[in-house]
């Protein structure tokens, strides 16, 4: 009996001895699905099942390793072994700068006083063992030399490890060169091809899981906080996923990108964690409309004089006034804005200019879509925003050499509102956010005053299609 690869289309054949034809048959069934199975590798050399949908495409094979120099320093010392198992691999790559891969000339020329390495490529590596599917990751851009790691890496004494790089660019790839060599089972190795050397050293898997796990023990506290949450309109962060968002970030000591990095994807370290990474996702995507439905019942209508700050401050807000076609863009510049009104609820205390430079300080609105999807609009410190502000007659108001004491009618103050997942539908302000000597907070993480404001006319449907 036989089977047959979908790549490379060649019959596998196996014999046995003392066994039923039934068996045998079952035996083959299960190498060759177990074949079949291995092969189903995507372009970065990744089981596509078992990458989180938040890593970096550039990374769903091999994610990056932090410190990756350092690590490189300290495993220097000479070993030899006939099967790295499971290992983390780093890499130290060093291109010839004497050619120019991005259009200028090489290093120590004219060139280098618009780049710090003018001319270096944007490496992209292919690594292969024997015959094993390619793994393929990016390293940084404008480097002649840098570090680039590969976890969960199987290498044999007697096997092939090959090597092809390219500078990647916009129209394509170029071809740097390609080198390999038989793993005689000594380390550290090097590997040279016309233009590159490699000098690779390995951290053995048991080594691999200890660093990770310090990383992973962070990750671990983050997460069972995260699965105390519940999604709340008086949260002091707004945030329907219990705030795991600092564990799927690209950076951060708590992202687990950095955990990854020293044992892969598909480890079951990792894959647990991404497992109830996606539980908490789903539970909270479930809660989000009953939160939003809070808001929505608790939200004053547009256009309503809101008193807060403990009866401080009267806000008002215009807007978003997003054109008719609006759609939310990843990426794309504001196209809504949004008018805030603030006046002082208090004759015998008006608003003054130094309370227009506490509140460019403050961080305490935020504005939430149908979705339950917010983000701050808060006011930032800096005289290139002062501007914006004006008084009850359009004039400016709180210039930046103004006396701080200085009264000021009202203050108004437009911003553009950022694109996030549907159209903008509720203003939050909450006040005992913000720095008043007589700010308050009830329980841990939740506040005291709490107030939204609608940003639609009654009666506009105001839940956002996801």
């Amino acid at each position: 009996m036989l089977c047959v690869t979908s790549r490379s289309r060649r019959p596998i054949t196996a014999t046995a001895t003392g066994t039923t034809t039934a068996g045998l048959a079952l035996a083959l069934t299960l190498v060759c699905a177990t074949r079949a199975t291995a092969e189903k590798r995507g372009y970065w050399g990744e089981d596509p099942a078992r990458v989180p949908p938040f890593a970096l495409t550039e990374e769903r094979r091999a994610p990056k390793v932090p410190d990756g120099d350092k690590l490189f320093a300290g495993l220097a010392a000479p070993q030899t072994v006939d099967v790295l198992d499971s290992a983390l691999l780093i890499c130290q790559v060093s291109i010839d700068s004497g050619r120019a891969w991005d259009g200028v000339s090489g290093r120590n020329k004219v060139e280098n006083l618009l780049t710090q390495y003018p001319g270096a490529p944007d490496l992209l590596l292919e690594l292969r063992v024997g015959s094993a599917a390619p793994i393929r990751l990016h390293g940084p851009e404008d480097h002649w030399e840098s570090y680039v790691s590969v976890p969960r890496l199987t290498l044999r004494r007697g096997e092939t490890l090959a090597f092809r790089l390219w500078d990647r660019d916009v129209t394509g790839n170029e071809s740097i060169g390609q080198a390999a060599l038989r793993f005689d089972g000594r380390l550290p190795f090097t590997v040279s091809g016309r233009g590159f050397e490699l000098r690779c050293r390995a951290m053995d898997a048991q080594s691999a899981r200890s660093a990770a796990m310090q990383r992973l023990s962070r990750i671990d506290a983050l997460l069972n906080e995260a699965e105390r949450w519940r999604p709340d309109s008086r949260a002091a962060i707004l945030e329907p996923h219990g705030g795991i968002d600092e564990i799927t970030s690209d950076f951060g000591k708590n992202a687990l990108r950095y955990a990854a990095g020293y044992l892969g994807w598909e480890s079951p370290e990792i894959q647990e964690r991404t497992a109830r990474i996606a539980a908490l996702r789903s539970r909270g995507d479930s809660a989000v409309p009953a939160m939003v439905a809070e808001i929505e019942r608790s939200a004053l209508p547009l256009g309503t004089v809101a008193t807060v700050a403990g009866g401080r401050f009267l806000v008002r807000v215009e807007g978003p006034g997003c054109p008719p076609s609006w759609k939310p863009r990843p990426f794309a510049p504001p196209s809504c804005s949004l008018g805030f009104e603030l006046r002082s609820a208090r004759p015998e205390r008006p608003l003054t200019c130094g309370d227009y430079r506490t509140l460019t300080m403050l961080n305490g609105l935020l504005v939430v879509d149908g979705n339950g999807q917010s983000y701050s609009f808060g006011f930032y410190p800096g005289a290139a925003e002062i501007p914006e502000a004006h008084d009850g007659d359009g004039r400016p108001a709180c210039g930046p050499d103004d006396d701080k004491e200085r009264a000021v009618a009202v203050l108004h103050v437009r911003r553009g509102v950022e694109q996030i997942g549907g159209r903008p539908r509720y203003l939050r302000v909450a006040p005992s956010e913000w720095p008043f000597r007589d700010a308050r907070r009830s329980t841990p993480g939740s506040l005291d005053e709490v107030v939204y404001l609608k940003l639609t006319p009654e009666g506009e449907a105001s839940s956002s299609p996801r």
